[in-house]
């Protein structure tokens, strides 16, 4: 198995002690906190990649709760000039991955707050909405200097005509946090998780949303009409783990395609050196209660193409020298679902980014085109 680069790129290297108390303790500088957010009024859409000039985003509030006490939220884009049903895709975007760490205070004095994994936390309503501000192309600011986010892809699949869901995950779970039980989720054991976690959760209220209408109601959620049959599920980055917690929940209606760009399919080899991804290690135990990957990675796209339980068209963009996703993590899923699964396309773009679709229209349009139709890229 290939070793994992050292510490590749601030995603998961941490800053210095001193620098890091200093931004995240309670009370100090949030970066994310100043960045614009959606009131429930809808604006316009305007990325220079976007063909359509009549694309609106919308955000709704839910009654999740993120870590900070904030509601969670839920992101829409759609277009205003079409009529009819519409496919629909639910986005799950990168870089939810974070936990708390605790602090040891003097003896005899209370702990202090405890810190975060990251440097700057993503354990926050601000940073998940400043990420999906990010993937659509449309924020002022760099949130992840390891990826490029130029909207690419949700530019592409709205020109596409397919209304796009994006769950603002706050919990930085991998997607995999179950709080509730919603039709299979189970609810983390508390002895092993400092967090009340609701990533998948959210995941999951999206598909309701589109499914269940009085919930829909209940939520104040409202889109123009949308066709369930012609349902999407993408993942970006660690948003492709979230693809795969989904399809294997019991009650989740058919899927006509997903597609999945720059996942860390199978944690594995993380959990393998766990001297040299600590941090990292401690916080897979924290979200799954367990270091052992056959548990970590149940829920896996590699383990739904080898048990032959992968039915929606998948896609799987990829690149053999991410500088964040060892090809360990990835190359495992790519072969099974090229040897296992009927109609799958597998795409290495053996190039050294991350998140290989979301900066590069050339490369989105034709992603979108196959996920909608299953025709292949003509390079392919």
């Amino acid at each position: 198995m290939n070793r994992l680069p050292h510490r590749p790129a601030p995603r998961l290297a941490p800053l210095p002690a001193p620098l890091l108390a200093g931004l995240l303790l309670g009370g100090c500088f949030k970066p994310y906190d100043d960045l614009p957010e959606l009131d429930f009024t809808e604006i316009r859409y305007e990325n220079p990649l976007l063909v359509s000039e009549d694309a609106v985003v919308t955000a709704f509030d839910t009654d999740l709760v993120c870590p900070d006490g904030q509601p969670a939220r839920l992101i829409a884009v759609y277009r205003t000039d079409l009529t009819g049903p519409q496919p629909v895709a639910i986005v799950l975007h990168s870089g939810a991955f974070d936990t708390l760490i605790p602090q040891e205070g003097p003896e005899g004095q209370p702990a202090p707050d405890p810190l975060t994994f990251r440097a700057q936390s993503r354990l926050t309503r601000p940073w998940s909405i400043a990420k999906v501000w990010e993937t659509l192309g449309i924020s002022s600011r760099e949130i992840d200097g390891s990826e490029v986010n130029l909207g690419a892809l949700p530019a592409a699949l709205t020109d596409a005509g397919v209304i796009q869901l994006y769950p603002a995950n706050c919990w930085g779970d991998l997607w995999h946090g179950r709080a509730t039980p919603d039709n299979g989720g189970e609810p983390p054991d508390a002895d092993d998780d400092t967090l009340q976690r609701d990533g998948l959760t959210l995941a999951w209220w999206s598909v309701r949303f589109l499914i269940e209408g009085n919930f829909a109601a209940q939520q104040g959620f409202s889109i123009p009409e949308a066709d369930p049959s012609q349902l999407f599920l993408v993942g970006l980055g660690e948003g492709g783990r979230g693809v795969g917690e989904l399809l294997n929940i019991g009650d989740m209606p058919p899927v006509e395609g997903v597609l999945v760009d720059s996942s860390p399919d199978r944690l594995e080899p993380w959990l393998a050196d766990p001297l040299a991804w600590p941090d990292e290690v401690a916080a897979l135990a924290d979200i799954y209660g367990s270091t052992d990957p056959a548990l970590v990675d149940a829920g896996s796209l590699y383990n739904l193409a080898k048990d032959g339980r992968l039915d929606a068209r998948a896609g799987f963009v990829w690149s053999r020298i991410d500088p964040q996703v060892p090809a360990a993590a990835a190359q495992p899923t790519a072969d099974t679902l090229e040897a296992e699964t009927a109609g799958a396309w597998v795409w290495d773009l053996a190039t050294p980014t991350h998140i290989q679709l979301n900066g590069d229209s050339a490369l989105a349009v034709p992603a979108a085109e196959w996920l909608l139709t299953g025709d292949l890229p003509p390079s392919e």
